[in-house]
């Protein structure tokens, strides 16, 4: 963006934002919905890097295909500029519930190992996207600190 267009938007704060751009209907912030979006694509990545390394039969499973289906979908709807923000706090509903499932069946099963997998496959995405290799595993250990902290 350019210097006049960077200084409109210090002006121009997300809920001014979601005002002009949301419906009457649904207006939920289009910064947290994308931060939403993002942070619940990182926590199935985390999941699924799990499953891999945990590497269980049925619960695998179970679980992989779901989270590779809802990887791949979200992935869509982040990846597109401008993000698309309508029904997406349903979906958002409907990932956690998945999350919170995935990490109460897995978490009996975990092993250091298996969480060094999933931090590794989520601090993967991050340095992929542009993030210092040192701060992605910072971000994906808070990542999984979080998950596992929901999960009690």
């Amino acid at each position: 963006m350019n210097q006049y267009i960077t200084s409109l938007t210090r002006v121009i704060d997300a809920p001014t934002a979601t005002v002009v751009v949301g419906d009457e209907e649904d207006r939920d912030f289009l910064a947290e919905l994308t931060i939403g979006a993002v942070a619940t694509y990182l926590a199935l990545k985390y999941i699924d890097g799990l499953v891999d390394g945990i590497g269980i039969g049925d619960l695998g499973k179970k679980h992989g295909a779901i989270i590779k289906t809802r990887i791949t979908e979200l992935w869509a709807v982040i990846s597109n500029r401008p993000i698309q923000t309508l029904g997406l706090s349903e979906r958002l509903d409907d990932d956690s519930k998945i999350i919170s499932t995935c990490m109460t069946d897995l978490k009996d099963k975990q092993s250091l190992a298996a969480a060094a997998a999933a931090e590794e496959a989520v601090s993967n995405v991050l340095v992929q996207r542009g993030l210092p290799p040192a701060v992605a595993k910072r971000k994906a250990k808070q990542l999984a600190e979080v998950l596992w902290s929901g999960s009690n």
